[in-house]
């Protein structure tokens, strides 16, 4: 924890909390989808539908729909319910 507590850059330390205890978080998923469809947030700017699971680095919509969150890194994405 130390080690990679002081490779974070100094603007990012604030975020960080040296005595936290890790977190473990379970996303369950309600159904995998039979056929799965990318989402590329450049070509389909809006993703709707119920969010079935998280898997990995994936978000998994009921529908099929499935967005690669690390492929995404920088957009700003607003969720509404």
């Amino acid at each position: 924890r130390e080690v990679a507590m002081g490779a974070l850059a100094y603007e990012m330390g604030g975020y960080a909390e040296g005595d936290a205890l890790p977190i473990k978080l379970d996303y369950p998923v309600i159904r995998f989808p039979e056929k799965v469809q990318n989402v590329k947030l450049e070509k389909q700017q809006v993703v709707k539908g119920t969010l079935a699971g998280i898997k990995g680095q994936y978000l998994i919509w009921s529908d099929g729909q499935v967005l690669n969150v690390r492929n995404h890194s920088g957009h700003h994405i607003e969720i509404a319910t």
